[in-house]
């Protein structure tokens, strides 16, 4: 206290805000997904969804996982993805001409990266579950 009854006011930290720098426009998102039966040798798992990044759900256009060495099934993938929310599904796709076998037989996928604050998130699914 002061004198004359005045209180002093003690100096507010407020919490340092991330610079430029330390902001990122996107998620680096891991989607690993096994599948319970076999592809086939001519045949890739694959993601599409509702946005750009991920296809616009055009086959066309769906990212490839590649499948893990050494694995029972496993198929993976590293996509950079905007701060959005997004739906996605896994689907089956021809390697020789990327016409599609099969889509899974489930809702969509969501992914809520809008407050994500993570450098990388891993999805890890089941194809059809």
């Amino acid at each position: 206290m002061l004198e004359g009854g005045m209180m002093m006011r003690m100096p507010v930290r407020l919490p340092q805000q991330a610079s430029r720098d330390e902001l990122t426009n996107t998620v680096t998102v891991v989607f690993s997904c096994s599948c319970p039966f076999y592809v086939g040798d001519n045949a890739v798992l694959a993601v599409c969804g509702s946005t750009q990044a991920l296809g616009n759900w055009k086959l066309e256009d769906a990212k490839y996982l590649e499948r893990e060495p050494c694995s029972e099934g496993l198929w993976k993938t590293k996509l950079k993805l905007p701060h959005i929310l997004m739906e996605y599904k896994y689907l089956i796709l021809s390697k020789d001409d990327n016409k599609l076998i099969r889509w899974e037989e489930r809702w969509n996928r969501n992914l809520d990266l809008i407050e994500s604050k993570l450098a990388s998130k891993t999805m890890e699914d089941i194809f059809d579950r």
